[in-house]
């Protein structure tokens, strides 16, 4: 990171990490000519006492970032050229954002895998639905008491480079 960088943690839900979804920030960017010395310090042995004599003055700035579909925790998004103005290097730095996942009460993430407990009733039935981040499926329980758990295909978090598909969900049976 340069030291034109700014970087900003994101706090997310599973199910906002699931969708994708959009966040907006407002920091402060110097990007503002400064008024009182219109850029230029008052005279070479003096700073202007607005800006200090770097001739820019600090402003609030809103910006609405597109947070992906799939997002794992702890991954940085890079927004490229909104971050601090470096007069050394004369040119903006950029904004990372950090993502950060909230423990869900129902689903375990691990990789783009979610795992998830179910309580199958006694006597067990032939199918049972399970909610899922996409909405709830009715799913055929195996025949089989030894077989462990459910895998569904595809009912994961969404794979957002190479896109398309989505991991799997498991089960274990309470």
């Amino acid at each position: 990171m340069a030291i034109a960088d700014i970087t900003f943690p994101v706090f997310l839900t599973l199910e906002e990490a699931y969708e994708g979804t959009g966040r907006e920030f407002v920091f402060p960017r110097d990007d503002a000519v400064c008024d009182a010395c219109d850029g230029g310090a008052p005279a070479p042995d003096q700073a202007c006492s607005v800006c200090g004599g770097t001739g820019r003055t600090t402003m609030p700035r809103r910006l609405r970032v597109a947070v992906p579909a799939g997002v794992n925790d702890q991954v940085r998004l890079k927004v490229a050229g909104q971050g601090r103005w470096d007069p050394v290097a004369c040119q903006w730095g950029d904004l990372y954002l950090v993502c950060y996942l909230r423990p869900h009460k129902r689903f375990v993430r691990k990789g783009f895998d979610l795992t998830t407990t179910v309580v199958v009733p006694t006597p067990q039935p032939d199918q049972i639905t399970l909610r899922t981040l996409a909405g709830e499926v009715g799913v055929p329980l195996p025949s089989n008491p030894a077989v462990p758990g459910i895998k569904l295909q595809g009912y994961g978090m969404p794979k957002r480079i190479g896109g398309g598909s989505a991991g799997d969900l498991h089960t274990h049976e309470l």
